[in-house]
């Protein structure tokens, strides 16, 4: 929000101009907001054509400015006082826009995002995901890995490249949620070909039990050895094999996906529930076909195999 101010024939004018929508986008795998190398657009629902690009303030703020149809409410002014210039005296009518999301630099997925504006302060994100209990409302819109990014050194890395055997084709926008004795750990979106990174901070390091041992003297319990941790990752998919015909997926159409099923094996007899993971290795996730395994990992929609 801003205020300019003039004199006309002696008597002071001023101009209130309000942003209609700030959004700020937080980067799940780094837990930061994220400050550059995003393009954000916003547009009406109804015209695609009229497109605004959102400007990153200091405080990692994407704010908007001349929007189609809310000129009236962005900028305000004449010999009025501040509470008549004040746009939000009244509750103002709300417009349908669609924001889309894009990074320059390929770290993130894109994906579009269904607004009402004008909207007071910053806009709050509600997840609704199956794969996560109910959050409250935050200030921030999350970003997803896209698996091109590069990993920053001494983060565990979960990949896979999702196939849908029923419909024979990658497994697009699933979201796969990891955890480690049972709290959430990452969640992560594939892209349209199918590839999914999921990126997050290596759990606390497990220690050895005392020994107790007869025939030596006890050994007192401590940390294992970083090169032999291992954890056991719990894992959860959510898909939609619809989900391949949008261009770019909506966000909350991605958190709201049903639950699918990861397999072990070709024959879709049993289902991948977890995978472990050895500290420094990347865990590449693949279904077996007999002692070999496919470059591929199979996921299916809700009520599958058929």
């Amino acid at each position: 929000m801003g205020i300019d101010t003039a004199t006309i024939k002696g008597t002071p004018v001023c101009t209130l101009h309000t942003s209609p929508l700030g959004v700020r986008f937080w980067d799940k795998a780094l837990q930061t907001v994220i400050t550059s190398g995003l393009n954000v657009v916003a547009y009406p629902e109804a015209n695609v054509e009229q497109r605004m690009e959102g400007i990153s303030n200091p405080s990692g703020v994407f704010v908007f400015h001349n929007l189609s149809g809310l000129q009236d409410f962005e900028y305000r002014g004449g010999e009025r006082s501040w509470q008549q210039l004040d746009p939000w005296t009244e509750t103002p009518d709300q417009k349908a826009f669609t924001i889309e999301v894009r990074d320059r630099m390929g770290r993130f997925i894109p994906f579009l995002l269904k607004v009402k504006i004008p909207q007071r302060g910053l806009y709050l994100w509600e997840q609704r995901s199956a794969a996560s209990p109910p959050e409250p409302a935050v200030p921030f819109v999350p970003l997803f890995s896209a698996a091109t990014r590069t990993v920053v050194p001494g983060m565990a890395v979960l990949r896979a490249d999702l196939w849908d055997p029923q419909t024979e084709r990658p497994a697009a926008h699933a979201l796969i949620e990891a955890s480690y004795d049972g709290a959430p750990l990452a969640q992560g979106v594939a892209d349209s070909e199918g590839r999914v990174l999921i990126i997050f901070p290596f759990p606390e390091p497990a220690r050895q039990p005392l020994s107790l041992s007869p025939v030596s003297p006890p050994r007192s319990p401590g940390i294992i050895p970083l090169r032999d941790q291992e954890w056991k990752i719990d894992l959860r998919a959510f898909y939609r094999s619809d989900s391949h015909l949008a261009a770019m997926p909506d966000l909350k159409a991605l958190c709201e996906q049903p639950a699918g099923m990861l397999w072990q094996d070709k024959t879709l007899n049993e289902e991948m529930d977890h995978t472990l993971l050895q500290f420094g290795k990347e865990s590449i996730l693949r279904t077996k076909n007999g002692a070999e395994k496919l470059p591929v990992l199979y996921l299916t929609s809700a009520g599958s195999p058929p």
